[in-house]
């Protein structure tokens, strides 16, 4: 690839929202080439192998409201299969474990007023934020200095209620609650619906997995691009001039007329600028992390856990194990998903891989009770360590970020355009806000080729 390429367009990252926006311009007629550091496509979906079956390492479930995946879903020919909830739901909170049926957990009474009262106050809140521009709202700052953790110490006065609090910002967005600004979290889940719709399974942006695994999505509209994708191609500097757009890599150049990045905004912040970007846009590519998680999926002899009556659903406010799920595929092995976010995640990146696993399974026993056997195979992905990633789900905004340098989030810069589900104006962070995203871009790029 020595020398120096043309096209109209440039996209840079082969993830969902990467490649949606190339075929979006390509049906257009627009020349548009795809550039991918890593050597597959997906992005934060990887389907792989586990035993007989294929399992999600990354971005897994879509729900029945999220109308941007499933017209991609369509469109690819790719159906779903729905998450069981046909059992009792086990909640795990300060050291008490409980079943539940339905979306309402456990706890004593007195949390459960609170955890209501407390919730309809923040979607009440939430709904005075612009999904456009939260930033705008008139109580923007006041919001934005204080974080989830605050928040609940303000609202929240028992000790399970608050274990909920916690298990729902881990759930997610992987992180803690002292880590998320309270405004860009009430923008999240407005931006989906609310926190039911964000957080539940039935009706919810839980309800469904795809059959062949989520990353099917990204290899079908890789196929139909076919040779305008090309792999094992990080981009290291983007420049601009009142001509075009050049994209260095380390084989050569590529001239375009406009460029679309594609990736979360810490990863794009890792990529060096000519011009330099505007304050705003460098500092907010800067403070907006990823959470931390690690997936592990474990397969067994048989669904062990449905003869207990449950559907293999669980949550914990303490891990190593936060949230768990049966994923098993129609005909396939039984399949559980399990994830350690936030915190943990962190601490258990720095063990051995095998100690990890070993965690994992000894919690799972502990909650599924002493008829546990032990898995026929386990996949594990440590999200913290990826070096195109460095983190998952989503990149999230910290105390003080959105209502000082939000607006950057999605302006373009000259003829550099910004895509990806972080960019998203419905359902951010999940992969039917990354077509939005990715689609979004390529609007704007076309109206101005």
């Amino acid at each position: 690839m020595a020398g120096t390429h043309k096209a109209d367009v440039i996209v840079v990252g082969a993830g969902i929202s990467g490649l949606c926006a190339a075929t979006w311009l390509a049906q257009h007629d627009v020349d548009v080439l795809v550039l991918e550091a890593r050597d597959r496509v997906g992005g934060r979906t990887w389907s792989q192998p586990l035993g007989d079956d294929v399992v999600d390492l990354g971005g897994t479930w879509v729900g029945p409201t999220q109308s941007h995946i499933h017209r991609v879903l369509r469109d690819l020919d790719l159906h779903t299969t729905p998450q069981p909830l046909d059992r009792k739901r086990l909640l795990q909170i300060r050291g008490d474990l409980s079943r539940y049926d339905g979306t309402i957990p456990s706890i004593p009474l007195l949390g459960l007023l609170q955890i209501e009262t407390a919730t309809r106050l923040l979607e009440s809140r939430g709904k005075r934020v612009s999904i456009d521009e939260p930033w705008t709202a008139k109580r923007a700052a006041e919001w934005d200095a204080m974080s989830m953790e605050g928040w609940k110490q303000r609202h929240i006065h028992t000790a399970k209620a608050r274990g909920l609090i916690d298990i729902a910002v881990r759930s997610i967005l992987s992180c803690e609650p002292s880590e998320v600004s309270l405004l860009y979290f009430m923008w999240y889940l407005r931006s989906g619906g609310g926190l039911n719709t964000v957080a539940e399974v039935k009706g919810g942006f839980q309800q469904d997995r795809i059959l062949g695994g989520a990353q099917s999505i990204s290899k079908r509209l890789a196929e139909a691009l076919g040779d305008r994708v090309l792999l094992n191609s990080p981009v290291r500097r983007i420049s601009q001039d009142e001509a075009g757009i050049d994209v260095e890599l380390d084989a050569g150049r590529m001239r375009a007329a406009r460029c679309i990045v594609a990736l979360p905004p810490h990863m794009a912040a890792r990529m060096h600028y000519a011009p330099q970007l505007p304050m705003r846009r460098d500092q907010l590519m800067q403070r907006m992390p990823m959470g931390s998680s690690i997936k592990t999926l474990l397969q067994y002899e048989r669904p062990f856990w449905r003869d207990n009556g449950l559907c293999g659903e669980f949550l914990s406010d303490n891990g190593p194990v936060h949230l768990c799920f049966d994923v098993t595929n129609p005909g396939g092995p039984p399949t559980l998903m399990a994830f350690t976010n936030g915190q943990l995640g962190r601490t258990h990146s720095e063990m051995p891989r095998q100690e990890r696993i070993a965690r994992v399974e000894k919690h799972l026993h502990e909650v599924f009770g002493p008829g546990a056997p032990k898995p026929s195979a386990v996949l594990e992905k440590d999200w913290n360590v990826d070096p195109w990633t460095h983190g998952c789900p989503v990149g999230m905004m910290p105390t003080g970020t959105m209502s000082t340098v939000g607006s950057a989030l999605r302006t373009p810069f000259g003829r550099l355009h910004w895509a990806g589900t972080e960019t998203a104006k419905v359902s951010v962070g999940f992969m039917d806000g990354a077509v939005e995203a990715g689609e979004r871009a390529a609007n704007e790029v076309f109206d101005r080729l």
